[in-house]
């Protein structure tokens, strides 16, 4: 037989990357994980892409109607954030630059309601969803984005934009958030001489057991768990997707803030995904790198060593995994 060949300086540099990854992860282990702060909508990724995606085949004046409305909610949202500064100043502020500020908040609200007004005698519009489900239109040569003021204010504007123009034409069915299907999930029981219980999961996430107690409990906690991690996983590869930042050496799971479940917390800012499982202290490393290799399309295996711990009935109160 054969000896395979392996290409000459090969192995040192898969060993400086694989070192390089194991250092990138560990750098959180002494660094303050931030707290989940800023929730990031569940069901929505791909919603407003079906709904572009339905107009382009739709009559033109359907696409002038939607563009109508969007930069009519645009123009409402900067309207609301005048109104917001002006009720609740931020002390420091430089007058000249919030005075700056307004004039220019100003003038775009003037220049949507003029774009706005002009498509009642445009023969079509052209709609596009850049990265990020920023909504662009391309009118008689001219490019308009439907930037929401706020940097934490997109999903929250094309969700007005989609009600508001669903309630005056007929959306079809398949605009609606697609339900979550359950992940197709198997777990196994196997059994050795130094293994006394090893519950093998289809995730690639195991569990060690010294004793053979509760086999069906166990089975079924940890069924429960990797579908609501796998569910999770494809909801973040769907936010990546959309331009979603992650700062992987701080990726990890809390307890959620609305106080029930756990929360996905995935950067810096505190942005997070809804898991719907209630939380439990999940050794954070090896699951921050299971996530990575999820989303990369990639296999990665882990024994958890404390089965008896981690496939208990969660604990109450709250913390950081």
């Amino acid at each position: 037989m054969r000896r395979p060949v392996t290409r000459r300086g090969a192995w040192p540099q898969r060993l400086a990357a694989a070192l390089l990854i194991g250092a990138s992860l560990a750098v959180a282990a002494d660094t303050q994980l931030p707290a989940p702060r800023r929730p990031l909508s569940a069901g929505t990724p791909g919603t407003l892409e079906r709904l572009v995606a339905h107009l382009e085949d739709a009559h033109a004046v359907e696409r002038l109607r939607f563009a109508a409305l969007a930069l009519d909610e645009l123009a409402r949202a900067y309207t609301e954030e005048l109104a917001s500064a002006a009720a609740d100043p931020r002390p420091g502020t430089d007058p000249g630059t919030l005075a700056r500020w307004r004039a220019a908040a100003r003038n775009s609200i003037d220049g949507l309601h003029a774009t706005a007004a002009s498509l009642a005698t445009a023969p079509d519009v052209r709609v596009f969803v850049d990265p990020g489900a920023t909504l662009r239109f391309v009118v008689a040569g001219r490019t308009v984005l439907v930037d929401a003021p706020r940097v934490s204010g997109p999903d929250e504007l094309n969700a007005r934009i989609m009600r508001r123009y669903c309630e005056r034409a007929p959306c079809p069915e398949t605009l609606a958030p697609s339900p979550r299907s359950e992940p197709r999930v198997w777990t196994s029981w196997s059994f050795g001489a130094d293994v006394p219980a090893l519950l093998e999961t289809s995730s690639g996430l195991d569990f060690r057991f010294a004793d053979m107690q509760d086999m069906g409990a166990r089975k079924r906690h940890g069924r429960e768990l990797v579908i609501a991690l796998e569910a999770s996983a494809h909801e973040l590869r769907a936010h990546l997707a959309r331009g979603l930042h992650v700062d992987w050496p701080l990726l990890h799971l809390a307890a959620a803030p609305t106080g029930d479940g756990s929360a996905l917390v995935v950067n810096a800012a505190g942005d997070w995904l809804a898991v719907a499982l209630a939380w439990r202290p999940l050794p954070r490393e090896p699951l921050a790198r299971w996530y990575r290799a999820r989303v990369d399309g990639r296999t990665y295996r882990h024994v958890f060593g404390d089965g008896e711990s981690l496939l208990q009935p969660a604990p109450r109160d709250g913390g950081a995994g």
